[in-house]
């Protein structure tokens, strides 16, 4: 199975996203230790989601874990990222076909414990 280390991720403040995890878009993952972060507390961070287009995404996303994921790609203004940003519905299989998906949301930034094998055992730690 995988392990991200520590991650940040930028989590919807209200939605009706209905995933098993913790809906989220990953700024950054594979993070051994916690990293200092300058951000605007309570900044928010409008996403832009191309819902249209749910897609399986290419293993090498997640480096040398074989991990099948779906979702959608998105778009996020304010934020430049070395990575296309992707909002992941489902992990392993594709349960994503009743997910109702808004045209945009709006998140927060977290720093994330992803260290588990098990994407329900993820933890929100600190809110930036």
């Amino acid at each position: 199975m995988f392990n991200f280390g520590y991650s940040l991720w930028l989590v919807p403040t209200k939605h009706n996203i209905n995933t098993v995890h913790i809906p989220h878009i990953t700024v950054a993952t594979h993070i051994d230790s916690i990293p200092q972060v300058s951000a605007d507390q309570d900044r928010l961070y409008k996403v832009n989601l191309y819902k249209e287009n749910i897609v399986k995404f290419p293993t090498s996303i997640y480096k040398d874990e074989h991990v099948d994921s779906y979702g959608v790609y998105c778009k996020i203004d304010t934020l430049d990222l070395p990575h296309e940003p992707h909002l992941t519905l489902s992990y392993n299989t594709p349960d994503y076909k009743y997910i109702k998906l808004p045209n945009e949301i709006y998140c927060h930034l977290y720093l994330v414990n992803t260290f588990d094998q098990d994407p329900l055992n993820w933890k929100l730690v600190k809110k930036y």
